[in-house]
């Protein structure tokens, strides 16, 4: 951007008086590109995983996976309360821009819409009174060290949640999609080779991969197959690019045979 843009838009957000205006002013395509930032981030969290796990010394095994995991956790906790903040400005802007157009949403169709976050809001709801309610409400709001199973880490996945349906671009939905997939793709690679060089360096195990235990990792794999299959189906057929992802599929359910995990 040139600098008399930047006057331009200081110039603009000194008139604003009221957050409905800030709100109006903020572009779509400004917030759909935090919000690809932010799962792009969670997406590439297992490549700073492993390229993390080089610089890490010690001989205890257990040691060793548990500070990664702590660092996995502080990543998930960033990207999570971003996409909570991104997703509530992103839902307050539509609301602003339906008031000012005068559009009206029956509540039938409002309903039918929305649905999936509908019940998984209810979900979390009834997680949230069931950890007031527990006998042990420190646990059962972080969790232990080992699941981190707690309440904050289902707040933090519907930070994820809640960010990635107010994306509405499929280009930027294929993106996000790229990244996940060539990145359990590069993690299936490897478990795949099994080099005990490679092992070592990067802290991984064949049936696990850089994650805790084998199920876990299965049910990343499980995952990044579906999405590797929805990149292959909406390619060209025959492309370079589509066998590209057939490839990447096959390595991933190789992955997952290997794994041997019922995950």
């Amino acid at each position: 951007m040139k600098t008399g843009h930047y006057h331009q838009v200081w110039h603009d957000l000194q008139k604003v008086k009221h957050i409905h205006e800030l709100l109006a002013y903020l572009p779509e395509h400004l917030l759909e590109k935090a919000v690809f930032i932010v799962l792009s981030a969670w997406v590439l969290s297992p490549l700073y995983i492993l390229l993390r796990s080089v610089f890490l010394t010690g001989t205890d095994e257990q040691y060793l996976r548990l500070m990664l995991s702590s660092f996995w956790y502080v990543a998930l906790q960033q990207v999570g309360f971003v996409g909570w903040l991104l997703a509530l400005v992103s839902i307050a802007k539509n609301a602003v821009r339906n008031k000012d157009q005068g559009t009206k949403i029956g509540r039938k169709a409002w309903l039918s819409g929305r649905m999936v976050p509908l019940l998984l809001g209810l979900m979390l709801i009834w997680s949230i009174l069931s950890c007031l309610t527990s006998d042990n409400r420190l646990l059962s709001f972080m969790g232990d060290a080992y699941r981190r199973d707690g309440l904050l880490s289902y707040l933090l996945y519907g930070g994820l949640f809640a960010s990635a349906t107010q994306v509405r671009s499929r280009s930027t939905v294929r993106r996000i999609m790229v990244l996940f997939v060539a990145v359990a793709t590069l993690l299936a690679l490897l478990t795949l080779i099994s080099q005990p060089a490679l092992n070592e360096l990067f802290k991984i195990k064949s049936q696990s991969a850089v994650f805790y235990n084998a199920n876990h990792y299965a049910y990343y794999l499980c995952l990044s197959q579906m999405g590797a299959l929805f990149l292959y189906i909406n390619g060209k057929k025959w492309s370079l690019g589509s066998l590209l992802w057939l490839s990447a599929f096959v390595v991933i359910a190789a992955a997952l045979l290997d794994n041997g995990s019922l995950g």
